[in-house]
């Protein structure tokens, strides 16, 4: 045999190879069973803690700017004090708005006002669950499907939690799950 015959031979040999490790990543939830879990809610009893509002954080930010802008000032730094202060200002007023938003998109909703169950589908992605609800809802279980459990999302901010037992989720906000296999 030829040294090209045993390179054919052995380019089918590892192309096939290749294709079974390919059949086997695409077909590891189906022989795992149904990805992902659900997500059950209720509505919360208790009132949310009151915040600042935008225009109070923008009121909030324009006083520090004025106060930063003083002190610099005063120490001889003019330049430096108005670039502080004026990207204090941009940022407490940027920060207050809409337009700073969030990453994820929100692919599945809390929507019933009484409570009930989110099923998730997916699995090895951060999933956004919001509340389309005019009340605060609290998640009441998380159940992983056979094969699956919950992990920690590494999206997860304090602004878009992990969804937890217990977790609140205040109306027009949202929480992220995450499930893998097992």
């Amino acid at each position: 045999m030829t040294s090209a015959h045993h390179m054919r031979k052995h380019s089918k040999l590892i192309s096939g190879s290749g294709l079974l490790f390919l059949f086997m990543a695409v077909c590891q939830d189906a022989l795992a069973g149904t990805p992902g879990g659900t997500v059950s809610y209720a509505p919360y009893a208790a009132q949310g803690i009151p915040t600042l509002s935008e225009g109070m954080t923008m009121v909030l930010a324009l006083l520090m700017s004025v106060t930063v802008f003083r002190v610099l000032r005063n120490k001889g730094g003019r330049p430096l004090a108005v670039l502080v202060a004026g990207a204090l200002l941009i940022l407490g007023m940027a920060s207050s708005t809409e337009w700073m938003g969030r990453a994820l998109a929100i692919g599945f909703q809390f929507n019933v006002e009484s409570g009930g169950t989110v099923n998730v589908l997916v699995n090895n992605i951060d999933i956004s669950i919001a509340n389309q609800t005019t009340k605060p809802q609290q998640i009441t279980a998380i159940t992983p499907y056979p094969g699956q459990v919950a992990v920690a999302p590494p999206s997860a901010t304090p602004i878009m939690p992990r969804c937890e037992v217990t977790t609140v989720v205040a109306p027009s906000a949202s929480c992220v799950v995450r499930f893998a296999l097992d």
